[in-house]
């Protein structure tokens, strides 16, 4: 069993949330066009698209379609995994050195690495490099 929230993030409210307990668990609805983990962050985020929040995923997460959220009016911010579709080569071959970052675009998101003890990459649609 898992618990998907959405949660404010200075008080840690659970805004809603979703239990899943597997394939049959009924969820998306609202959004039956999109891939399995778009739905749920759709669904938990789904009363409070379009009013100028920001949602801040981790790479588990990072598969909604920014672009549609960007259009709801809502950003979005979180870690990226490198092995994804859609990740720049110029970002993932880069070789840095500790502190250091490369950035790539691609529309309205930037994918930032930055090194630290390894690569550490970041997607928004808030911030720039």
């Amino acid at each position: 069993m898992k618990i998907y929230k959405h949660c404010e993030s200075s008080t840690g409210y659970v805004w809603n949330f979703i239990v899943y307990t597997g394939k049959d668990t009924i969820h998306g609805q609202r959004h039956p066009g999109e891939k399995t983990p778009s739905r749920f962050v759709l669904e938990v985020a789904h009363d409070l698209l379009d009013m100028g929040y920001c949602l801040y995923l981790d790479n588990l997460y990072r598969r909604p379609n920014l672009d549609s959220l960007c259009t709801r009016k809502t950003g979005v911010v979180g870690t990226m995994r490198t092995n994804r579709k859609e990740f720049p080569d110029s970002v993932k071959r880069a070789r840095l050195k500790k502190g250091e970052t490369v950035a790539g675009f691609r529309k309205k998101q930037m994918i930032m690495k930055w090194k630290d003890k390894r690569g550490v990459v970041i997607v928004s649609t808030e911030c720039d490099n």
